[in-house]
This record gives C-alpha cells, structure tokens and sequence, in this order.
C-alpha cells in the first residue's frame, strides 16, 4: 500500500477539525432556537465546566501516544494503547465522581442553581469519553488520517443528532440534551475502539517495556504547560473586563479572536508532525531530512494562512461591522492585532519541543510567560490604561514564545536559527498577498459600494483571481499542495 503523503494527511486531519467546527455552529444554532437562555447558559455551562477541567483530570495523557508511538515497535502498540486507556479510565471515573459530589460546589462558583443537577446528569460522560482521547496521536502515527477524519465527522455527527433530537422533536430542556450528549458517548466509545485498532488488525502484539512512571514523566508537565496557556489565553479579558468597563469589552472578545481556518491548518499540522518528528529526531542522520520536512510544511501551511490573515487585517473594519454590525467597526484594531500573532504562530515549535521529551522546558517556559504577561498587563493598566496596550502585550508575548522556542530547538539540534524557517519563501507569499489586497482595495476605492457585506462580496473574489495569477506566474507552492489530492482522487476512483 502506498503511504501518503504528510499533505494529504493533512488536509484529512483538518477536514475532520472542519467537521467539528461545522457541526458545532450547527448545535449552538438550533439550540439557541429551542431552548430558553436560562437553559442554554446552563448547558454552554456544562460544555465549559468540561473543557475546562478535562484538561488537568486527562494528566495530558491523550498527548502521549504521539511520543512513545512511534518510538516502539508496531508490536508495542496496542500495549501501550492499552495501558493508556486503562489509566484514562481511572482518570474518568474519578472526573466523573468529582463532577457529582461537587455539582454544588461548582454551581455555587458559577452562581448558577441550576448547574448541579445538570453536573449531575453529565458526570457519567467522562467515563465514555476519556478511553478514546488522543485517538488522533494514534492514527497520525500510523498514517491513518482518513479513518481519523471519519471517526471525527461521525462522532461529531452522532453528538448532533443525539442532543438535538430531544430538544427538536420532544421539546426537550438542557436536561434531555445532556441525556443525547450521553448516548453519542457511549455509541463513540464503542467506535473509537473499533477504528483505533484498524491499523495493527495483523500486528503480532508484544509486550512494552514503557512503563506508568514514564508516561506520567512525559505527560503530567504538560497539564501544567495546558494551565498556564490558559492563563496567557485569558489574561486579556480579565485585565479589560475589570478595568475598561464592559463596553469595551464586548468590542474586544468579539474581535480579538482567531480566523478558525487559521487554527485548523496549524493544528491538523502538528498532529501530522508529531509522530513523525518523534520518530526521526532519535536517528541523527535523519535530522536534516526532519528539518527539510518543517521547512516545507510551514511553507504550505503558511500558503493557506498568510493570505487569509492579511486579507483579514486590510479589511478588518469590514468583516468585523459585517459580523457585528458597524456599531463595532472601531473594534478592528483589536481583529488586526489578534491577526498579526498569527503571521508567527504558523511557526509550530511545539511538535519539535514535545518530540525529543523537553516537556518540563515547555511547562516552565509558559508559566513565566503567565507570570510575565500578568506583570506586564498591570503595568500597563498603572502607567498606560489603554486596551490596545492589553492587546499588544498579549500579541508580544505570543511572539516572543515562539522565538524563544525556536532558539532552543536551533540549539538543541545544532542548525542556526534562520536555518529554521524557509524566509524567502514566506516573504513571496506575504509580498502576493499584499499585492492581492492592494487589488482588492483599490477596486472599493473605485466601485466604492458602502454596505460591509457587498464590500467583502467584491474584495475577496478580486484577492483570491490576483492571488491565483500570481500562482499560475510564479508558483507560490499551491500546485505542489494539489497534486497528492489529485493522486488520491484519481487512484480512489481506479479501485
């Protein structure tokens, strides 16, 4: 069989990410049509409550199987699997058992009295739910992104179906919904388990020598790296909820965020890589092809993400009062800023950190960067009360995490730092994306039409046609992107 090519496992990772992003518009918008606000606070409540929390009762054991994987033979695997799942099922009983007995507390925090009785009604979930977490490490280490894009799509499509139908068809409140989110559990569970041992069906299984010690080495630094990006992720609005007034806070989460397209490349990515890196990085002599592989996979990423963060930062005034209406149009600033961080976040170092083990280097580096955006956000609010100073220490120190990171990798692996990322290639795609937008802005300049939704309607054809031709001149890289999909459509359709 042939293997893939690391694009095209890509782009399946990222279809199943799409999916989920999809599917879940879908659920926030019928519900937000069916159940009262009341009731859907109180369930968005739950989903928050576990998102939350999931991340230090996981221990970051989900992250493992894209390290020791691929560093152990395919007869070690199902072993590993295995002792893995047996300890996220530990960890789920004891989430969920926490999740009912502490209903009240949680509720008390949240100031919600509804909460505990919908705790109550959830806590059983984690149970089914942990055993299949990090199922994509799995099937990325073994190149077997299409089943993880099928798994994705129809897990994420029985959760649709099992939440909404009570609500639709029976009138259903938060309660019933829940009772859905437990069915697609179980029925998900019973999946994962089938599709993550597809790829050792005739794998003779052996013994590993990995042991719980190890696994809790690698993975328990990483809850802490986990807790304090959560920390860097919402310093900002806690500094402009409390000192700016809610006013300007609204404008600001509203803006400041991420175009998800941009986070679904840079995430499929480095699921992709991970293993792959893990693998390579114990054999010296496969450095420089590792370093060959990072170089090409930030270029294609960047080939998606560089000219839909500049489109997004030309005509940010337009897509923000489009969203939110022009009321809002003076929180672009903020949409800009949030952008620009994206321009050094495809720089995806924590791949090539995780894969040779420096785990306790990646915790210790975000908790001083916790510490010292929380130091820096005070200042500002002492010496310069201003909320694009908020957004700027956030987008600087963002930034300054992914250059200290490269640094350490350049040390770590010997190869000097602009070694690292492909410049030139990087500095074509952002000169024919500043080329698109000057086309597309001058055509406004011209046709001058006034409504934000006609504005994006006539810019973002005339970006991507000038994009295309610049393409089809100079070849920025899209063709070497389209040719494995073209290869697998054509050798799909010959079987």
């Amino acid at each position: 069989m042939t293997e893939p090519s690391k694009t095209l496992q890509t782009i399946w990772v990222a279809a199943g990410q799409a999916s989920t992003f999809l599917l879940g518009i879908v659920s926030s918008m019928v519900l937000a049509r069916y159940l009262t606000k009341v009731d859907l606070a109180t369930y968005r409540q739950v989903a928050y409550v576990h998102g939350t929390l999931a991340v230090v009762f996981t221990a970051g054991l989900p992250r493992i199987y894209s390290y020791f994987l691929p560093r152990n033979s395919m007869g070690a695997g199902p072993s590993i699997i295995n002792k893995t799942m047996a300890a996220l099922l530990a960890l789920g009983s004891f989430f969920s058992l926490f999740l009912y007995f502490g209903s009240e507390l949680i509720g008390g925090v949240l100031s919600n009295p509804l909460l505990p009785e919908a705790l109550r009604a959830f806590a059983p979930i984690p149970l089914f739910l942990f055993p299949v977490m990090g199922i994509d490490g799995i099937l990325a280490t073994c190149k077997r992104t299409d089943a993880l894009a099928l798994y994705v799509f129809s897990s994420r499509l029985l959760m649709l179906i099992f939440i909404l139908a009570p609500v639709i068809l029976f009138n259903g409140t938060y309660i019933a919904a829940i009772h859905g989110w437990l069915i697609a559990s179980i029925i998900s569970l019973a999946l994962g388990v089938l599709i993550q041992r597809l790829p050792y069906r005739n794998i003779k299984s052996e013994k590993t020598n990995v042991t719980y010690k190890e696994i809790l080495a690698y993975s328990v630094p990483l809850v802490f790296a986990s807790i304090w990006g959560t920390i860097i992720r919402s310093a900002d609005q806690y500094f402009i909820s409390r000192y700016f007034g809610p006013g300007v806070f609204a404008g600001y989460s509203l803006a400041m965020i991420e175009v998800p397209i941009v986070a679904m490349i840079t995430s499929a990515t480095s699921t992709v890589l991970f293993p792959y890196f893990s693998r390579v990085s114990q054999d010296p002599t496969a450095i420089a092809e590792m370093f060959l592989v990072w170089r090409s996979a930030l270029a294609k990423a960047a080939l998606f993400v560089y000219p839909t963060v500049i489109y997004c930062m030309i005509f940010a005034t337009d897509i923000i009062s489009f969203l939110y209406s022009a009321q809002y149009a003076d929180a672009a600033i903020y949409f800009r800023i949030a952008m620009s961080v994206n321009l050094f976040n495809i720089v995806m170092f924590a791949p090539l950190i995780l894969s040779v083990g420096k785990t306790k280097l990646y915790a210790r580096v975000h908790m001083f960067a916790a510490a010292a955006i929380f130091a820096g956000m005070y200042l500002s609010v002492l010496f310069y009360p201003s909320a694009v100073g908020i957004a700027m220490i956030r987008m600087l120190t963002n930034i300054a995490l992914v250059i200290f990171f490269m640094w350490k990798i350049s040390g770590h692996f010997e190869i000097k730092l602009g070694e690292l990322v492909p410049s030139r290639t990087l500095a074509r795609i952002v000169a024919a994306s500043l080329v698109a937008g000057a086309a597309a802005f001058c055509a406004l300049a011209i046709l001058d039409p006034a409504a934000p939704v006609l504005r994006l309607m006539v810019s973002a054809p005339i970006f991507a046609i000038v994009l295309l031709i610049i393409e089809y001149a100079y070849s920025l890289g899209l063709r070497e992107i389209l040719t494995p999909i073209m290869i697998e459509i054509s050798r799909r359709r010959n079987r």
